[in-house]
């Protein structure tokens, strides 16, 4: 209503005139005409003051009068919310005034990045929220990179328009290298049975490099290089696993020994790989995330476990239509290593041996002996494992425990006929709590006390347990369960308790909300109604799923999806508050809680329809180069390297051959290593015994005990790392090069939108200003575009 007409409903009926009246000029009607002017133009100012003062409001193309008027001369219609011409208004003007009270202004350098409107609102609207939920975490950090990052791709389709991201914590450190040399002359090499300690400074395995540089053999003084190798040794056991090259290095020729990382993915007609593999001058991808193609002689049954074992190889449990078998890949081929086993369920790795989940209860298979046989117990069928303190298994009749001699004991659900239920997943947390999940839904063990409890979280209110006490003495089952079938668990870096069911995937978490928390079950029914049969962590702490619709992977901020043998990126839902979601099994609907109660959603599918994914899987690899090394850098020459091997020794007395070659991984602290060669096909006979191959292996006499040190020592208190007197001369130069995975050192890496793309330096500077403005104290903040850093360089 016009401000005019609200002033004539105040006066009476007798004196109200007609303002609509054609001709009405009177002095009344004019005078209302005048002030009601006056008060529209109070009230217009007065709401553009208003909108002036939010920053959800300002500058609004929407409610711009100028705007709206040079639309309505163009002859267009209204902007409605969502309009791309509204996402696309230039003009900021009262919003940078308020973002200032934040010290933000808009983009203006350089021109590809400079801020629309909303783009600016968008950025100062993250930041209000970062500062709400507090600084100094994971979650800040994600969210100053979004904020401080401009759209990579504004004309890309709605949710893809931003950059993809991911954050690492306990990241590669800056590049470190030791040059390895024994004591004395000649100076700088070492000679078989040599050993040399590694302190790696990292908290978490980290990956190595080697170089090995030919010498010029002298006759009686220093031997050729001839099929080097590198063990990383156990001295209290004698046990030891290296990488070794079957060719002779040139003097002063250098072979660089890099990294390599194969990811595997089991499906239902087979297995697919991709492998990435560094360079002199970039590290390798050590998630491996495609694009895959069949692995080469792979078995073509239904493959439903892949582990890598303590022989060096992948193992792959795999059912054909009436029976399993297990195959082994050696690095160089498949083979089949047992056949006519039960139906295989799940497969992990104790030790030197296997356990197999199997349809008639579980095997154990050692690996490192010959020939294979695996010793079984009959049960239920064993279709998860976990282990914390001991073993705990998902059975086909409820939850267990790995007692002596692999005894299968119940506990829990399952432990009376009537709590018999189908358990498909088992993960055990660190700090205690063991969950199970299957048919009957979702089970939390706390083996310190005793108790169980089953979730409910129907709710999703907080001042109502999401978890009820539950006795497995006295209680039935469940009837009300709000979650599908659970097939897989699995804790993740973001701690929450990733739920894998027969209809999708969800996740139980607590949110931050002012200034506490809330737990909630979060869902992602536009992901797919699939089925999940396992959730695995790469070494970044993104999750990888393996679905009924492919492989899925999620960052803690994008999900992708394996399409055609590729990862795509999915688009980015739009930034709103975390709901809470139940699973309605009566009408196979996933629901969410709204303002009215819980409603069913329905949304459109991100997802394509692609081949099924039972099993995930990585493997450490390496790729050898040959060149020259100047004591930092390696450069690459044209010749042929001969090829790596594995070699181990799982007793003093004995070498095992085969497997994928890799350089040994650093341990945290400190590691023994030793330079070796292999091993002579008729090794020269010892003068004296005890006595060692120049591989290092374990000659005793006969009916006496292995000796403990693989030298002969001088007279005296000699202790481990002084004084040893060797029988093989010098024979090669070695250098060993690693990032530790170190405690407060994080990575935020980019997606580059094409393999040569570069980042304008503005931009990163302001990125790494806004990360140094958020981070915890002391934590060390590298960028990466791709794998390539870009900020943080050697000291982060």
């Amino acid at each position: 209503m016009a401000g005019a007409e609200r002033l004539a409903a105040l006066l009476p009926s007798l004196w109200r005139p007609e303002l609509s009246v054609a001709g009405a000029a009177e002095l009344l009607p004019a005078l209302l005409r005048a002030a009601g002017a006056q008060l529209d133009s109070a009230g217009i100012a007065a709401g553009d003051i208003l909108q002036a003062h939010w920053f959800r409001y300002a500058d609004s193309a929407l409610t711009s009068p100028f705007v709206a008027r040079g639309r309505q001369l163009s002859g267009q219609k209204p902007l409605l919310p969502g309009a791309p011409e509204a996402q696309r208004h230039p003009y900021l003007d009262d919003l940078p005034r308020l973002a200032s009270l934040l010290g933000l202004a808009p983009w203006r350098e350089p021109d590809s990045a400079r801020e629309t409107v909303e783009e600016f609102r968008r950025r100062v609207a993250r930041l209000v929220a970062l500062y709400r939920e507090g600084l100094g975490s994971r979650a800040a950090m994600l969210g100053m990179a979004l904020a401080s990052l401009p759209p990579a791709d504004r004309d890309a389709a709605a949710g893809l328009t931003e950059r993809g991201l991911s954050l690492q914590e306990f990241a590669p450190a800056a590049l470190r290298w030791q040059a390895v040399a024994s004591r004395g002359a000649p100076e700088g090499m070492l000679g078989a049975l040599m050993r040399f300690a590694v302190d790696s400074g990292a908290v978490l395995d980290s990956t190595a490099m080697l170089v090995i540089q030919g010498v010029a053999p002298e006759a009686g003084r220093i031997a050729a290089t001839e099929q080097p190798m590198l063990e990383r040794f156990d001295p209290a056991t004698g046990r030891g696993v290296g990488i070794a090259y079957a060719g002779t290095l040139a003097p002063d020729q250098a072979l660089a020994i890099l990294p390599a990382f194969t990811s595997w993915l089991g499906g239902a007609e087979g297995i697919a790989t991709a492998r990435h593999t560094a360079t002199p001058a970039l590290p390798a991808d050590p998630t491996a995330p495609g694009p895959w193609a069949a692995a080469t002689g792979a078995p073509e049954d239904s493959a439903v476990a892949l582990v890598a074992a303590a022989d060096g190889a992948l193992w792959a449990a795999v059912n054909g239509a009436a029976a399993g078998a297990l195959w082994r890949f050696d690095g160089t081929a498949w083979a089949a290593a047992l056949e006519d086993l039960p139906l295989l369920q799940a497969m992990v790795v104790d030790g030197d041996t296997l356990l197999l989940g199997t349809a008639t209860g579980l095997a154990r298979l050692p690996v490192l002996v010959a020939p294979l046989a695996a010793t079984t117990v009959d049960g239920p069928a064993v279709q998860g494992f976990a282990r914390a303190e001991g073993w705990w298994l998902a059975t086909a009749t409820g939850c267990a425990r790995l007692g002596e001699e692999d005894a299968i004991e119940p506990l829990g659900p399952g432990t009376r006929a009537e709590t018999r239920a189908r358990f498909a997943a088992v993960w055990a947390d660190a700090d205690g709590p063991v969950f199970f999940g299957g048919e009957a839904g979702l089970f939390r063990h706390d083996p310190a006390r005793g108790l169980w409890h089953v979730y409910g979280g129907g709710s999703g209110d907080e001042t109502v347990p999401d978890w009820t006490p539950w006795d497995p003495a006295a209680d039935a089952l469940p009837t009300a369960r709000f979650l599908p079938p659970v097939t897989a668990l699995r804790r993740g870096a973001d701690r929450s308790l990733w739920i894998g069911t027969a209809s999708g995937i969800a996740r139980y978490r607590a949110q931050r909300i002012a200034g506490t928390y809330a737990t909630l079950l979060q869902a992602w029914p536009e992901l797919g109604a699939m089925p999940v049969s396992a959730i695995a962590e790469d070494e970044r702490q993104s999750l990888w799923f393996a679905t009924g619709r492919g492989l899925l992977t999620f960052d803690g901020i994008d999900w992708r999806q394996a399409q055609d043998g590729s990862l795509a990126r999915l688009p980015r839902a739009a930034e709103a508050a975390p709901r809470h979601w139940r699973f309605d099994r009566d009408a196979a609907r996933w629901q969410v809680r709204t303002a009215g109660g819980f409603a069913a959603a329905t949304p459109e599918l991100l997802t394509t329809v692609e081949a099924a994914v039972q099993a995930i899987a990585w493997t450490d690899g390496a790729t050898g180069l040959l060149g020259s090394f100047d004591g930092s850098r390696f450069t690459a020459s044209e010749d042929a390297p001969a090829a790596l091997q594995r070699r181990a020794r799982p007793e003093a007395t004995r070498i095992l051959t085969g497997g994928i070659p890799a350089v040994p991984r650093l341990p945290p602290g400190r590691s023994q290593w030793r330079y070796l060669q292999v091993e002579e096909a008729d090794p020269p006979t010892p003068r004296s015994l005890p006595a060692w191959t120049r591989e290092g292996r374990l000659l005793p006499p006969p009916e006496e005990a292995a000796a403990p040190m693989e030298a002969r020592f001088l007279a005296g208190g000699v202790s481990e790392e002084e004084d040893q007197v060797f029988s093989f001369d010098p024979s090669a130069k070695i250098w060993i090069g690693w990032q530790p995975r170190a405690a407060f050192s994080v990575t935020l890496r980019l997606q580059p939108a094409a393999a040569t793309e570069t980042m304008a330096d503005p931009v990163l500077d302001r990125l790494q200003q806004g990360l140094d403005r958020v981070r915890p104290a002391g934590v060390r903040v590298r960028i990466a575009l791709g794998e390539t850093v870009v900020r943080g360089g050697e000291h982060g």
